[in-house]
Formats: C-alpha cells, sequence, structure tokens
C-alpha cells in the first residue's frame, strides 16, 4: 500500500515539474519568436528590440543617458529616437532595448511611420496578429510586446514596449 502510494506521488510530481518544463520553455520561445518578427519589420536605422547596450553604443555613439528606476534610457535627440534598457536580471531583455520610441518618420515598423494616419496603421496591426490593449484605444498587444501610436490626425510618435510577463506587478 505504501509503496503504490510514492508511487502515485512520484509520478504526479514527474508530471507537474514536466508540465513547469513545457509552458516555461513554450512561454520563451514565444517571446522570442514575437521578438524576431518585430525585428523583421522594424526599420529603426539598425537598432534592433533585445539589442545590447554596448551593440546599440558602437552603431549610434552614447547619446544622452537618462537614469530611471528599474533601468536607463539613451536619447538621440538629432535621430528622432529614445531607447530603454532595463538592468533587472530577471527582465528577459534585460540590459537591451526593451523600448523604443520612434518619432523620425524615415523610421518604421510594418511599414507604419511618424507621419501616417493612427487608423490606418491600427487596421494594419491587427491584420498583422496585434490585438486592441483594453486600458488604451491607441495600443496593440502581441504576447508580451505592444506598440502604441501617439497623435490624433497624424501619428507623431511609434512606442514599442517589452513588458515582462513576470515583472508586470513590480513598481521601481
Amino acid at each position: 500500500m505504501k509503496k503504490s502510494l510514492l508511487i502515485v506521488i512520484s509520478m504526479v510530481a514527474v508530471l507537474m515539474i514536466s508540465a513547469f518544463v513545457t509552458f516555461y520553455l513554450y512561454s520563451s520561445s514565444r517571446t522570442l519568436h514575437t521578438l524576431h518578427y518585430l525585428n523583421e519589420h522594424l526599420d529603426a536605422g539598425g537598432v534592433r528590440l533585445g539589442m545590447p547596450d554596448r551593440e546599440v553604443q558602437q552603431l549610434l555613439g552614447s547619446g544622452i543617458f537618462i537614469d530611471g528606476f528599474g533601468g536607463y534610457a539613451r536619447e538621440y535627440p538629432e535621430l528622432g529616437l529614445l531607447l530603454s534598457f532595463p538592468t533587472d536580471q530577471e527582465n528577459d531583455l534585460h540590459d537591451s532595448v526593451s523600448h523604443m520610441e520612434m518619432t523620425n518618420p524615415e523610421y518604421s515598423v510594418f511599414g507604419i511611420r511618424v507621419g501616417d494616419d493612427p487608423n490606418e496603421a491600427l487596421t494594419l496591426l491587427r491584420q498583422k496578429r496585434f490585438r486592441p490593449d483594453d486600458d488604451s484605444p491607441d495600443t496593440v498587444r502581441l504576447g508580451e510586446f505592444s506598440i502604441k501610436l501617439s497623435g490624433q490626425d497624424r501619428i507623431v510618435a511609434i512606442h514599442i514596449r517589452f513588458d515582462d510577463k513576470d515583472l508586470r506587478d513590480i513598481l521601481y
């Protein structure tokens, strides 16, 4: 009796551990897949989401350093680009570009540029598998990534952000 109970408990433990590992690997691969999908359709002067800070500095220089809570940013006003880098080791994109704000009309994501009609752009993003954000009508989401289009009649800024699911409730 004790032996069969021990076998059942062991099997349940193995199944739970397997389910956890499978879920973790699935979530991580989905995030990487979305990251690559976004980067394939991103034109920001060679900058990519997930690009380490040292590579950004080699490409663009040091820019204006802005210290913050939970990370820092580098601003390149002449390029119309603001890049954020989280320093929290728990963030999947720590010390890499996790947010970018583009105000340069030469840059684009899925062909959407500053100056475009925001309604047409949101329609295009929905066709690209992005879903409307419940809290913000000018924002769409795909997994842990969001794209926000600022502006009324014309887009004045495009924000692309990685919101790590494991850190959403942390305040810095």
